[in-house]
């Protein structure tokens, strides 16, 4: 689900509207539960929203992560 919460982020970056309800919405559960589950694994939503503009920001310029 990691990596499919990712792909989300990356599709929804350039609009600039990234929110924990959008993403809870795409992948059809419960705000609160996604982020029980964010918790669960040591993250949160902002800390994989960075993560995900520092790899794109790596592959423009053609830095390897």
């Amino acid at each position: 689900w990691l990596y499919r919460l990712k792909e989300m982020i990356t599709v929804a970056l350039p609009s600039g509207r990234v929110s924990l309800p959008m993403i809870a919405q795409q992948l059809q559960c419960h705000p609160r539960a996604l982020q029980r589950q964010l918790k669960a694994q040591g993250l949160t939503l902002q800390s994989i929203i960075n993560d995900v503009r520092h790899a794109c920001r790596a592959f423009v310029i053609g830095y390897p992560l």
